[in-house]
């Protein structure tokens, strides 16, 4: 996980001057960026992270299963490459979140639960409405230790004015 925060920070700072990065702030729901998130853009790349919420934890109970908040949080951390940084315009990115997905096996009437952090490719739209708003959809793929699952990214855009 340092790596990959280092590798994504290098591509960003290589992208231009710090003074042309512009903030946003982006609520949705999204395996990129999260329930909540923000997004550092420069040009035609970004870097973004966002919490999810808590992973689920199963619960053994009479006859069925019950799933209750764990204290695994899930965080996103990625980058984005947008065709034409200042409009509507499709991307494409990827992005890491942890503990997304997990195992579970059934022992002594308790689940022993091990998470895992999936890894996913998006590709999307991102629809530019005013000067500092824009909505972004778009889906993927992903895939950890132990499978594969579908991406979503889904997320409305406030940007912060850099000057």
């Amino acid at each position: 996980m340092k790596k990959t925060i280092l590798i994504l920070s290098l591509l960003l700072i290589s992208t231009g001057s710090f003074s042309q990065i512009q903030l946003s702030v982006r609520p949705g729901f999204s395996t990129a960026t999260g329930l909540i998130g923000i997004e550092a853009r420069s040009s035609h790349l970004s870097l973004f992270g966002g919490y999810m919420g808590n992973a689920p934890a199963p619960q053994a109970g009479i006859g069925h299963v019950s799933y209750e908040s764990s204290d695994k949080k899930r965080l996103t951390l990625g980058a984005n490459y947008y065709v034409d940084p200042s409009g509507s315009s499709f991307y494409t990115g990827v992005n890491i979140m942890t503990n997304s997905s997990y195992h579970s096996e059934l022992t002594n009437s308790s689940y022993q639960t091990e998470y895992y952090s999936m890894y996913y490719l998006i590709i999307g739209y991102r629809f530019a409405f005013l000067k500092y708003v824009d909505f972004k959809i778009g889906g993927g793929f992903g895939g950890s230790n132990i499978g594969f699952d579908y991406a979503v990214d889904a997320s409305l855009g406030i940007c912060f004015p850099s000057h």
